[in-house]
Order: C-alpha cells, then structure tokens, then sequence
C-alpha cells in the first residue's frame, strides 16, 4: 500500500527537504576493494523528517545472485521511537531479479502523530558472492504523514564496489568493411584497476542481419563459420581399420583363416570364422584382440563428432537375430576409466556386407568419450568378438573378413573449443588473444555485435552482470 504515489524531488533542493538515504554512501569505502566471502551491513536512513508516520521503497541491486547477496533486514528504530512507539517492517525479497520491497509503519496506539528528525529506517546485511560491482539503487520511495499525505523528498542510493575487469579498447582489424578472404580479428584490450588478479575472457554476441544467425565466441578463439546451436556439419566420414591382431583368445573356437588374420582388408584371403563345433574353453567362441589404424591429424577447423564400429561379415543362410558377434572394446591401461565394455553386436546376413552393431543406441564414442580426441581414438581396441546364440547351439557359419572404425569427422565451431581464460595482475593493463576470423562466402552479410568482459575471482562462476559492454557493427563484402 504504502508502494504508490510518491512525492520525490531530485538531489540538491533545500537541506530541509526529508532526504531517504542508503549509508553508507559506498562498501568498501576507503578506496578498498569488496572480494568474495565479504560480508557488510548497511541501513537506510532519514534526515529532516517532518511528521512522519510510514515509509515504503525498493532497493534494486545486481540479479541472480550474481554479485551479492541480501539478508537480514531489521526495522532500525526511527518510526518506533528508539523501541518506545511500535512500528511494523515487511518486506518481500527477490534475489532471482535483485529487488527487495520494504514497508514501514507506525501502529495506532492512542494518539496517532509522526515522527520528526534524523534516524535509521531499517538495517540489512549484503554478502559478497562473486566478483563484480552492484549498485543498491533506492527506487520507488513514498514517505506518508499521519493523514496519509505523501511527503516531497530525495533519495539516495549506494554502490558495492567489488573487484571488476573494464575495457579499455577494442578494435576490428582491418577493418569494418572487409572483403571474402580477410582475415579478421578483433582485438580487445581490457584494465584490471583493482588489487587483485582477475581471470578474464570476452565475450562476443554478433547477428546477421540477413537471417537472424547468431554467433557466440570468445576471445582467443578461431570462428570456421556457422551458427550458435546449428548441427554441427559433416566434413567427412573416415574409416580407420584394423590393423593389429594379438591373438591373446587364439584356441578359444575360433578359425584363422590366411597368415595375417589382421581383419585389415576385404578380400585379401585373412579372416576369421566359426561354426561354434568348438565352443572353446568359455562355453562360447571368443577372438581379440584388434587394434585399429591412427587418425590422420585433423585440421584446426575439424573434430570428431561420432565413432562407430563396424564389421565385414557373412552368415550362413537361415541364421536369425538370436546369433550375435558380440563385441567387446576397451582402451590401454593408462586411459583409466574405461574397463571393457560391451559396445553391441555385430551381425551379417548370406551376403557378404558391412554391418554396424545392433540391439544398442550407444556409439564407441558415446560409451567412451575419450574416442572424441586423437589420442583417445588412436587408442581404441577390440579386446574380443564372441560368438553368441541365444540357446548356446550353433545354426550356422559366421565369417569376419575386416573390421573398421566409422569415424564422422565435423567442422568445428570455433577452435579451442573451449575459450582460453587470462589472468588480468592487479593495476594492469592486457591485451588479449584475438577472436579470428577468416571471411567466406557465406560469410557475406552486414552483422551487429556486443562485447562483454567476462571475469571470475575464484574462477568458479564466470560473472558478466554490470559489465560495460562495447558495440560494433561490420559488413563482410563479397
């Protein structure tokens, strides 16, 4: 109720004007520095009140917890006379969107007159959680007398100042007119004035125009052309087969055929099969182990996106789904994390064919994520294919001529993928890695863009609230 029309007049009428206040003025004071874990409590306060009987106001101060966080409000005393008066604090408190609403009112008891003087409205506590600045704005003020007359008056609000990071320049090089074939960067030189290091990284929202795409990258990485949340594309699909056999299950009902049963080629006379007349010492016909041919190192622009096995087989006519070749990869003892792991079942039909496994929806790579990087898919193994019927009798032959890894090989959105970080020392100034970009054809378009600074204390939560942003707009030309 006491949240409406306001009498408020700006800052420097006449000192007899009621002034509502937040002090003090700035936390820390002194020309220190707030940090996270600091902890400060500051009151709202009233100077040349005139029969004064309530007080509503809102205090806006930075969302999300992104920066503060505010508690612990307590009526200060002033409209209850110092605790000889009653008067009644509520308040409704909304740290998502930063804003606390508070009301303050004197109670009827018997004659019903306001209050006159300086004093404190209220006190509340603000904890600092992340680096930052926030400003506790004072909006929204109504001071009512007795009769429920508003009263004219000023307001004042305060300011934490937290450590933050400030641009300082930047720059698109060569130029905001660049044609098809530029190499573009954008340059970014930002300031640390406070008294501790700061890890720093910046961020660039840009849109076309055209069609609404939108591109998100940092500073220090490398933009390969298209859009934030589009599938990544398919550059290519790779085969890397198998080259290696270790032979450790040899005996184990299996048959090698040729002399370098590597499953490496189709049709060079080396292969494996069984018929499950000798189920060997495990109940089932088991063989390993494979290892696979390197990745030729991938291009900047590149990743791998997918991993899949497959295998070259013939089943003997008749056999249904209930005959599986079982397979079973793993990587070397110094991936830990990855024991051996069913990756599905490989199968075939009277034809001889390339087949993917079955009976799953999981990829080598979702089963093993380290398969996404070079090293990792250089790694990969087949410890053992097996042999399985679902009731431990053999219907047939099943032959394995080749195996191979199905590797689908993407464009990259930006290289690193994950943005580098900087550390900003104390009262420096840094110029950080640029975002480059090679212009394309269907790059061609005019784009407006936002660069926001991108800064953490502690290096938990990466804070952007409050920051100063910079605007730009470029035309990439054909």
């Amino acid at each position: 109720m006491l949240i409406g029309a306001m009498g408020f007049l700006p800052t420097g009428h006449s000192q007899t004007v009621p002034r509502i206040y937040i002090d003090p003025a700035e936390v820390p004071g002194g020309g220190a520095w707030g940090h996270v874990g600091d902890e400060y409590y500051l009151s709202v306060k009233i100077e040349n009140a005139e029969n004064l009987w309530a007080a509503g106001f809102k205090i806006n101060f930075a969302p999300y917890t992104s920066v503060i966080k505010v508690s612990e409000f307590f009526e200060g005393g002033f409209l209850s006379e110092d605790g000889f008066y009653p008067a009644n604090l509520a308040y409704t408190l909304d740290l998502f969107h930063g804003t606390v609403y508070v009301a303050i009112t004197r109670i009827p008891m018997g004659d019903i007159y306001g209050v006159y003087g300086n004093g404190t409205l209220m006190t509340f506590k603000i904890a600092v959680m992340e680096a930052g600045q926030s400003p506790l704005e004072l909006t929204e003020t109504t001071l009512i007398d007795p009769t429920g007359a508003p009263i004219v008056h000023t307001a004042t609000g305060s300011l934490y100042n937290g450590i933050y990071v400030a641009f300082e320049r930047l720059a698109i090089v060569p130029g905001r007119r660049p044609r098809v074939g530029t190499t573009i960067e954008f340059k970014t030189k930002v300031y640390n004035p406070t008294d501790t290091p700061l890890r720093v990284m910046v961020r660039y929202d840009i849109s076309r125009l055209e069609d609404g795409r939108l591109i998100v990258i940092r500073t220090g990485q490398e933009y390969f052309g298209w859009g934030f949340g589009e599938t990544p594309p398919i550059a290519r699909i790779d085969y890397l087969y198998a080259d290696a056999y270790t032979g450790t299950y040899s005996g184990y009902g299996w048959n090698e055929q040729g002399t370098a049963p590597f499953l490496d080629a189709v049709g060079d006379g080396n292969y494996i099969w069984t018929d499950m007349s000798d189920p060997g010492p495990l109940g089932f016909p088991i063989i390993g182990k494979f290892d696979f041919q390197d990745i030729a190192p991938l291009p900047a622009s590149e990743s791998i996106g997918n991993v899949q096995i497959e295998g070259y087989t013939l089943y003997a006519a008749g056999l249904d789904e209930g005959n599986d070749l079982d397979t079973y990869m793993r990587f070397p003892n110094d991936m830990t994390g990855y024991p051996t792991v069913w990756v599905g079942s490989l199968w075939g039909t009277d034809v001889w064919d390339w087949h993917t496994v079955r009976w799953t929806t999981d990829t080598v790579s979702t089963l093993f994520p380290v398969a996404m990087t070079e090293a990792g898919l250089n790694a990969a193994r087949v410890r053992y294919i097996m042999y399985w019927t679902a009731d431990s009798v053999a219907h047939g032959r099943v032959d394995v001529d080749a195996l191979r890894l199905q590797v689908t090989v993407q464009s990259k959105w930006a290289n690193p993928l994950v943005a580098p970080e900087f550390i900003v020392p104390p009262f420096s100034y840094m110029e950080l890695d640029p975002v480059v970009w090679t212009a394309k054809t269907d790059h061609i378009g005019t784009y407006n863009g936002v660069a926001t600074i991108e800064y953490t204390e502690l290096g938990t939560k990466w804070n952007s609230w409050g920051s100063r942003q910079k605007t730009f707009s470029f035309v990439i030309r054909p």
